[in-house]
């Protein structure tokens, strides 16, 4: 915490010396107060020390304060809240505590009696959100001296105790009264969602809640900057959706502004403040609220329809001038999805290992079937090339999918299908999906991962992995936000890359600089993966790798780039490269936060799921099915002869997966070819070895090649041509007469 004040007190400065006093006084009270996302906050609590006897209110502090009452025979008595004769249903109670943005809250506090009997009861309830009251300790004669309850998350929360004694010496006594709760866990950014469409009707409030091309988290509300990370080069129709919390530090009326190029409105607790919708030029739109200190859920929507775009958003208070709303008050969920575990995940078979014909264009399944006990539709599938990805390789769905529509990212090489529609629906555009390449194809075979999740599978290790954005994300928040996520129960953590396949994978999925599970912030150059079954290792200092610098040793699979790690500025912390940096997927060591701005500031991190300690099986969401590009590779094609008359000349060519042949000649320099057959001059002609017999002279400048094919398929290759040159043998007589050897 001591380091965390100094850093804002130096970022205090800086706004100090930019904007007035008055204004300084707002951002001095922004960021005043700081709480870790990984500890419990007190929200509210009272021990009644500053009350006197016979006080029957007061004000609790905390992170939000408000204020008790309490009624019927029931005051403070020597700092205690204390029954008289309460047999009107004495209380103590609480006005409403704000819990906006908290989890795993409690409620705690202390009791104690004396000469209870008969009827005497004690009892304790809560309200959340104004509804109903709800028991959480039933009526008892005799209550236990501590108590610590759990409470569901909400926005408001109320709390309530009640006494009924018959007598004045019944005596029950309440103090130490705790609400404890789980803070956002992500600060100094929100939750967004990307969409690569202007909303219908040209309105914020049309804006999707699903099929988003892109979520993650962002410090920024420039969306320059997000539309540059998650779509760039198409600048003028897209929509974002801002979400999380914002910190009030005090109880005041505030003013929240939006500027923008086009339409913006902003919520706060749900309810609109500012609204700045439709198509516009450059203007500004305010609203106020009066708020109670604590968090409030807020969010921001806006869309751009051509022409220029910009975002900004402000905040004043009657006294305080106007400033820009600082982001080191604002919390996301990072964009934490909900544990499916209690959901029956669908099941996905399909099969299809297939010779594929290059040039041509072919499915990826032969048969395909989904099947889920719980649902039956489906949002979306994600179909990638997992291995062997090749620049110029595209995956297109083809004929009629009603209610589906596909999006090819080149760059991750993954076809989205996006829904809503039935598992039947889903079937047949999967069947629909044909693969083709524009690129030059050698014969490794191509894999593709058919995953009902967004999540990306990968065969080999048999785990999920998925890329976040979150410009400008600290490896820290990060790593602790990769925890929060599951998948199915799978755990996940920031990824660990162990093996080259998952570097191409991983390396693949990161448009810009991605966080990965590996630090040598516990000892100075000796950097292992800290998160992850890895992570675990060694007892729980993670798994070594590598040792020192750019020049340093290698202990297990290391992919860091050219002069890497380097250690640059106290550079504790691993990622991928953005693209253009270094070669495709390398490492490099940063900073926790990572440089402000190019191509060394975070751009989000990668997650991985599977190997955890307790996780469940694998769910049954992913199929693998692969198709091997049917040619000949260049080390196996057939190479020129030169041999003399009468000689043997052999031609060979190693061909995979094809299973007839056929060896054809041309006499005329390559323009045409005819088949050959077994005979005097030929042997060997439908396998893949030719032997050309006894060679005479005008067989010289003749070409051979292979067709080769096989019944599975449609198409047939062709081996490259191979010169056939037929040297003549001379012989010098002592009459120095030369005898030219011919045929014959």
């Amino acid at each position: 915490m001591i380091r965390l004040y100094q850093k804002w007190t130096k970022r205090t400065t800086i706004l100090y010396m930019q904007i007035s006093l008055k204004s300084f006084c707002l951002a001095a009270l922004f960021l005043a107060t700081f709480f870790s996302a990984t500890s419990q906050t007190t929200i509210w609590e009272e021990n009644f020390n500053s009350s006197n006897d016979g006080d029957i209110s007061g004000t609790g502090t905390g992170f939000a304060p408000t204020t008790w009452s309490s009624g019927n025979d029931v005051e403070i008595k020597n700092n205690k809240i204390l029954t008289k004769k309460a047999d009107n249903n004495g209380f103590w109670r609480t006005a409403p505590i704000n819990i906006t943005g908290f989890t795993n809250i409690t409620w705690d506090f202390d009791t104690n009696a004396n000469n209870i009997e008969g009827s005497d009861r004690f009892s304790a309830r809560f309200k959340l959100d104004g509804g109903s009251w709800v028991t959480i300790v039933s009526p008892v004669r005799d209550p236990d001296g501590n108590y610590s309850l759990s409470i569901p998350s909400g926005s408001t929360l109320e709390l309530e105790v009640l006494f009924e004694t018959d007598q004045n010496n019944d005596k029950y006594r309440l103090d130490n009264l705790v609400v404890q709760g789980d803070p956002p866990p992500c600060s100094n950014e929100l939750d967004y969602e990307f969409y690569d469409l202007v909303p219908s009707g040209n309105t914020v409030t049309n804006i999707p809640t699903s099929g988003a091309l892109s979520t993650g988290q962002i410090n920024t509300f420039d969306v320059n900057t997000l539309q540059n990370s998650v779509d760039p080069g198409d600048t003028d129709s897209f929509s974002i959706r801002y979400t999380g919390y914002v910190h009030i530090p005090a109880s005041d009326t505030y003013t929240f502004y939006t500027s923008s190029d086009d339409g913006s409105n902003l919520y706060i607790d749900g309810v609109k403040i500012v609204d700045n919708d439709g198509d516009h030029a450059v203007q500004e739109r305010s609203g106020s609220v009066t708020l109670t200190q604590g968090y409030h859920s807020i969010e921001v929507l806006f869309y751009e329809n051509g022409g220029g775009q910009q975002l900004q958003v402000n905040v004043s208070t009657p006294s305080i001038a106007k400033m820009a709303l600082p982001f080191s008050n604002l919390y996301s969920d990072c964009n934490a999805p909900v544990d499916e575990t209690d959901n029956d995940p669908p099941t996905l078979v399909a099969t299809g290992n297939q010779i594929f014909c290059p040039g041509s264009s072919m499915p990826i399944v032969e048969t395909i079937s989904i099947t889920d006990p719980d649902d039956t539709q489906l949002d979306q599938v994600f179909i990638q090339i997992s291995s062997n990805y090749d620049n110029g390789d595209q995956l297109a769905l083809t004929g009629s999918n009603p209610g589906i529509t596909a999006t090819w990212s080149a760059l991750e090489g993954k076809l989205t299908l996006t829904g809503p529609a039935n598992l039947a629906v889903f079937e047949t555009a999967i069947e629909n999906v044909r693969f083709s390449s524009t690129a030059t194809l050698d014969s490794d075979t191509k894999n593709f991962s058919i995953v009902i999740a967004e999540a990306n599978y990968l065969q080999s290790t048999g785990h999920y992995y998925e890329y976040i954005p979150a410009v400008g994300i600290t490896w820290t928040n990060a790593r602790d936000a990769a925890a929060l996520r599951k998948f199915y129960g799978l755990q996940g953590y920031l990824a660990t890359i162990t093996s080259d396949d998952e570097a191409q994978l991983l390396g693949t999925q990161a448009s810009g600089a991605g966080w990965l599970g590996a630090s040598d912030s516990a000892v100075e150059g000796s950097w292992r993966w800290v998160t992850g079954p890895e992570g675990l290792e060694n007892s729980g200092s993670g798994r070594l790798f590598w040792m020192g610098t750019s020049t340093g040793t290698a202990y297990d699979y290391e992919n860091w780039n050219n002069g890497e790690p380097n250690n640059s500025g106290n550079e504790d912390y691993a990622h991928i490269n953005a693209p253009g940096t270094g070669f495709d997927g390398s490492w490099n060591d940063l900073t926790n936060s990572g440089a402000g701005s190019g191509a060394y500031q975070p751009k989000g991190y990668l997650i991985e799921y599977g190997g955890m300690p307790g996780d469940p099986p694998n769910p049954t969401i992913t199929a693998v099915t692969s198709l091997t590009p049917f040619v000949i590779d260049t080390p196996d094609q057939p190479v020129d002869q030169t041999v003399f008359v009468g000689s043997n000349a052999q031609f060979g060519v190693t061909v995979n997966n094809a299973d007839a042949y056929q060896w054809q000649v041309s006499t005329d320099g390559g323009i045409t070819y005819g088949n050959i057959v077994n005979g005097s001059n030929y042997s060997g002609t439908q396998t893949t070895s030719l032997t050309v017999l006894e060679v005479d002279v005008d067989k010289s400048d003749y070409r051979y090649r292979l067709m080769a094919s096989n019944s599975a398929t449609s198409c047939d290759i062709f081996s490259d041509e191979a010169l056939l040159t037929v040297k003549v043998g001379t012989v010098i007589t002592n009459k120095r007469i030369t005898h030219r050897v011919k045929k014959n």
